[in-house]
């Protein structure tokens, strides 16, 4: 029996690798990516499968936030979208900047769809009364397919030489 229980133990302690599928993203879309964006956009996809919705949501809008970062840096500007202390303004602050950049031309699908998928991810982390549905996601899962897209193409990962 006791060596059943340490089996068992050792056994749950081992972190399992969840599964994931496109259900609710298309996960090739983010294929040429540094690693941690792959594994952000993972991590998002398994909370959707595991039925974490709000988990989900909050990571979509971790990922939005640094796709928006990441923009300004491939083209030399993150200054743009710093505080005077250096630090990075808030989701808030940086999307109207990131549509309004002369550096990159973003489109109208782009510009309508990426306040519906803030909209969403500030509900799951900032309310604390909501709690999302798998209804709330499909309703609005092409739309977030299109905005990230759009701007891993912008950014052009694999033609970004980081040391420059």
């Amino acid at each position: 029996m006791r060596q059943e229980k340490e089996r068992l133990a050792q056994e749950l302690a081992c972190p399992i690798d969840i599964p994931v599928s496109n259900a609710f993203i298309d996960l090739s879309i983010v294929q040429d990516t540094p690693y941690y964006i792959k594994g952000l956009t993972k991590q998002m996809a398994q909370c959707y499968e595991c039925g974490l919705y709000d988990a989900a949501l909050v990571l979509m809008r971790k990922l939005i936030e640094t796709l928006i970062i990441e923009t300004f840096e491939r083209f030399g500007v993150d200054a743009l979208i710093k505080d005077a202390n250096g630090y990075f303004l808030f989701l808030s602050d940086l999307i109207p900047k990131y549509q309004g950049s002369t550096k990159w031309n973003t489109s109208r699908n782009l510009d309508k769809n990426i306040t519906k998928v803030k909209k969403y991810g500030d509900l799951s982390a900032h309310n604390r009364r909501y709690q999302a549905k798998q209804s709330d996601i499909d309703g609005f899962k092409f739309e977030l397919r299109q905005v990230i897209q759009e701007m891993v193409l912008t950014i052009d990962y694999p033609n970004w030489d980081r040391s420059q």
